[in-house]
């Protein structure tokens, strides 16, 4: 390994150049310190790796070949650290493979709301669950000596103006919910990176945060390794070095490169504060194997069944009345639903994967019943009364039908606006129910939906976006091959308005204030007693499982558990603590352990946990640390957040702090879904930004960042899909959601006055198409620095 003393015969600039990405995947080599440039890739659901070849009709450069494993909602919906393992070891050889060194994941960003278009990527609403998981996969991908890369740090809870909003929240609640997956996730598996979030936080750049990234992160949590930005994600380029920032992705040019060299000229950044991040570049590339050569091709065939095995695990049984699955083979059942034999396996964004191999729910179905009455039902979003018809009559004419649905929109870059699914396809349901009422649904999504259709269906199957091995995960749960054993990491709202973050999402052009504070997903519902569609670990199984003799004795909880059904089979135990009423609030349920156990029929095991500190502490921000509050805490061991075996009280002598701040009444309550500003300032602990900006020109949201030149051609393309969903909105609402006014720190200093003046017409008009052609002309001046874009 090279001495870290040999940065220093490095000159300043050669310093600074090592702290920006040599492209848009490469870190920059440097022969003389005998650095190579190593490669990064999106993942883990599959590799995107980016080849030379370009497709014409996106104008975006095709992806290798690779394997498409599950999304994080149904792979956390599994509870099973060795599924994570798994699929880390298979993401890692794939990597080897195909050049990457780094892997940019797992996403473990909490699922503030089911609207979030990012929502697929990110695990659970709890943050246990999310730091649990995410190690399990982190340990097993670095142990065959490929990077990961822990995203987004922190609070990247939604799309809309995800570069620049600030998320106001207050300390608790931003360390036991937001920040929590990540401390778990460093503790236990030590990342070799971690990527800072677009977004700000209480005002500050995640990318800036001196306090988030050196004082929370690396000498709190004992963190190691190296904080990268998101793609075009720097917000000020002194700052971020001062506050931990090592290595800006992708290259942004050389004018921020000359920022960095006048900012030390001026004795506004020290070339101690340089070398930190030189010498955390230089530990990552020197911890990765970099091969000139792959040492041997992708086992897609392997790895194939084992998407399909990661699939079985993390489907949810959700409704099965009637014991409507699993299917026989001698049933008479039909198959309706355009996306059987053309499903919805990924969803789109920097996720999206060139997959190997795509086996269709209905090719699928063949391997256990050779003849499958098939009808359409419905293609894209639009009414088509003849393919409802054709699908009415197949129904008529079978005792069963098994009707495939999709959610429509899941990508990242825009949130959600509704929880609905197709009209076109709630039609076709509602119609089919009318004439055949046994009826089960296969749905394929990437997040929470509405179903109003619920008490008319027999069975519903949840596959969330289930990887090119759906189809056949999908066939041997229906068919009863593999026992369904996957739970819910995530509630299911009865309707949007129900849930906490309602009325607060997504903020303002500036802030989004995080007013509902500790009371995210199932912490809110357990507290005020609203119903839900579906529960937090709510999911059914083909055989029954019985808890008996539950015992606390001290500390140590132990109970029996026993498969008492007719097959074998794996259950998730959930253990739930109630903390004592004191001068904090607290949820009436927080998840504090969960472990799947697999039994085979009839077999009984003795299973028990040990109730840590680590499991029952509450952080006070007073004080800033973690304590044990005064009191009696209620356990309980639950199969779901509502389906509870046991009950028991643990009386405790803690620390509670006498200077905490006396929260506002609704806290208590867990009233807050409609706060007053003013519980909400006394909570935060400080007046929050305004929601709203003023001027559009520093309003920015960005699905994609203009930094890279590489990324001019995506940019383009998200302005025309927003023209084509929101053709009412004016330029200036368009504008501010690419970030375009950071194209003006690369310009010529004779060309930024002419592109202010552009802009600012801009925004003064009503968005079309031949507004954007302005804008391409805008992006086509920039060829300074061999920049230019390539149309």
């Amino acid at each position: 390994m090279t001495n870290h003393n040999s940065s220093f015969a490095l000159n300043l600039e050669e310093k600074l150049r090592l702290l920006m990405g040599k492209d848009e995947w490469h870190t920059y080599p440097c022969p003389s310190l005998h650095l190579a440039s190593i490669r990064v890739a999106d993942g883990p659901s599959g590799l995107r790796v980016e080849g030379e070849q370009k497709d014409q009709d996106s104008l975006l450069k095709t992806s290798l070949p690779s394997v498409s494993f599950p999304c994080a909602s149904l792979n956390a919906s599994s509870f099973d650290p060795d599924s994570f393992a798994k699929l880390g070891k298979a993401i890692s050889q794939e990597a080897k493979a195909l050049g990457v060194n780094v892997v940019l994941g797992p996403g473990i960003n909490i699922k503030r709301s089911p609207l979030c278009g990012r929502s697929f990527e990110y695990l659970s609403e709890d943050p246990l669950v999310s730091g649990q998981l995410a190690s399990s996969y982190v340990q097993a991908i670095q142990k065959e000596g490929i990077g990961a890369c822990l995203k987004h740090f922190a609070a990247n809870n939604q799309e809309t103006y995800r570069s620049s909003i600030s998320v106001e929240v207050d300390e608790r609640t931003l360390r036991e919910i937001y920040l929590r997956p990540f401390e778990i996730a460093v503790k236990k598996s030590q990342p070799w990176a971690v990527m800072s979030s677009y977004n700000r936080i209480n005002g500050v750049h995640s990318s800036d945060n001196l306090r988030l990234l050196t004082d929370v992160l690396r000498k709190e949590w004992g963190f190691e390794g190296l904080v990268m930005t998101d793609w075009g994600g720097m917000g000020d380029k002194v700052k971020a070095i001062k506050a931990g920032t090592d290595l800006e992705m992708p290259f942004s040019g050389r004018t921020t490169l000359d920022v960095a060299l006048k900012a030390y000229e001026e004795q506004q950044l020290s070339e101690d504060e340089i070398d930190s991040c030189v010498r955390r570049v230089k530990d990552l590339v020197n911890k990765c194997q970099v091969e000139e050569k792959p040492l041997k091709p992708i086992d897609f065939v392997n790895d194939h069944l084992l998407a399909v095995e990661l699939a079985e695990n993390g489907m949810v049984l959700l409704k099965n009345d009637e014991s409507f699955f699993p299917l026989k083979q001698d049933d008479d059942f039909c198959l309706i639903g355009d996306c059987c034999k053309h499903p919805v396996f990924q969803g789109e964004g920097s996720s999206h994967v060139n997959a190997y191999k795509e086996v269709s729910p209905y090719e699928a179905f063949l391997a256990f019943k050779k003849r499958l009455p098939y009808a359409a039902g419905y293609e894209g979003k639009e009414d088509n009364l003849e393919l409802i018809d054709e699908a009415i009559q197949l129904a008529k004419k079978h005792q069963k039908v098994v009707l495939f649905l999709a959610d429509s929109l899941i990508t990242e870059g825009v949130d959600r606006t509704s929880l609905n699914l197709p009209s076109n396809q709630l039609r076709l349901l509602e119609e089919i129910c009318l004439v055949n009422p046994q009826v089960g649904v296969i749905l394929t999504n990437g997040a929470p939906v509405e179903m109003p259709f619920i008490n008319s269906i027999k069975g519903l199957l949840e596959c969330y976006l289930p990887g090119e091995g759906g189809g056949e995960g999908m066939a041997d749960l229906v068919f009863g091959k593999v026992n369904p054993s996957g739970k819910l990491a995530e509630t299911f709202p009865l309707k949007l308005e129900d849930t906490p973050s309602y009325r607060y999402f997504p903020g303002g052009n500036q802030a989004v204030w995080y007013e509902e504070g500790m009371y995210v997903g199932y912490r809110y519902y357990e507290t005020v007693g609203k119903k839900v569609l579906f529960p937090f670990g709510a999911g059914l199984s083909y055989t029954k499982f019985q808890y008996d003799d539950c015992i606390l004795n001290g500390r140590q909880l132990s109970f029996s558990l026993t498969n008492v059904g007719s097959m074998v089979g794996q259950e998730t135990y959930f253990v739930f603590v109630k903390k004592p009423d004191g001068k904090i609030y607290t949820p009436s349920k927080e998840l504090i352990a969960f472990c799947k156990v697999k039994l085979e029929k009839g077999e009984k095991k003795r299973l028990s946990l040990e109730l840590t500190d680590e499991m029952l502490k509450s952080y006070d921000p007073a004080d800033q640390r973690w304590e044990i509050e005064n009191g009696v805490f209620t356990i309980y061991l639950a199969s779901s957040v509502t389906d509870i075996k046991a009950t028991f009280n643990l009386f405790l002598k803690g620390e509670a702090s006498a200077n905490r701040v006396e929260e506002a009444e609704e806290y208590f309550l867990g009233r807050v879904n409609n706060l007053p500003s003013s519980s909400f300032f006394r909570h935060l602990g400080h007046r929050p930004l305004a929601k709203d900006a003023l001027d559009p020109y520093n309003a920015l949201q960005d699905d994609i960042s203009l930094k890279a030149a590489s990324k001019d051609n995506k940019a383009v393309q998200f302005l025309l899909m927003q023209l084509a969903l929101h053709t009412n909105k004016t330029m200036a609402d368009l504008l501010a959601m690419v970030p375009l006014r950071q194209y003006e720190l690369m310009l010529p200093e004779e060309k930024k006055e002419a592109f202010k003046a552009s802009f600012e017409l801009l925004c003064q008009k009503k968005g079309n198409e031949e507004d954007v052609k302005v804008i391409l002309s805008i992006l086509h001046s920039l060829g300074s620095g061999g920049r230019k874009t390539q149309l």
